[in-house]
C-alpha cells in the first residue's frame, strides 16, 4: 500500500512510484462542484489521464484500462469514518479520507 500525503492547498502534485514507474498526480479541488479530481502524467509530464474524480471505495484507475496506468492494484479513497459522506475539501488532510494505491494479493 502506498498512501499519498495531503497538503492543505487547492492544488498540489504528488509523485508516486508503482511497479518501478514514476507518475505525477496533480490533485485539484473544484470549488464550484465541491469535489477533488486527479490528473496523471508520466515522469516527463506527458498526460496519461486527466479529470479523474476522487470517489470513496472505487478503483479510480478501473475506467482507464488502456492508457498506461498500473493494474497491479487499485487507486482508492478509503473513508476512515465509514460515514459515506462525499469527500470534502479538508478530508484528505484531516485523515478522514486515505488516498492510496493498494496492491492486490
Amino acid at each position: 500500500m502506498t498512501v499519498l500525503k495531503a497538503v492543505s492547498q487547492d492544488c498540489y502534485v504528488q509523485q508516486l512510484v508503482i511497479d518501478n514507474i514514476f507518475y505525477n498526480l496533480t490533485l485539484t479541488w473544484n470549488s464550484r462542484g465541491n469535489f477533488w479530481f486527479m490528473d496523471i502524467t508520466d515522469q516527463n509530464d506527458d498526460p496519461i489521464q486527466n479529470g479523474i474524480p476522487l470517489v470513496i471505495g472505487y478503483n479510480m484507475f478501473a475506467p482507464y484500462p488502456d492508457v498506461g496506468l498500473p493494474t497491479s492494484g487499485q487507486m482508492l479513497c478509503i473513508d476512515t469514518t465509514d460515514t459515506g459522506i462525499p469527500i470534502g475539501h479538508d478530508d484528505i488532510v484531516n485523515g478522514r479520507i486515505i488516498l492510496g494505491y493498494f496492491i492486490l494479493p
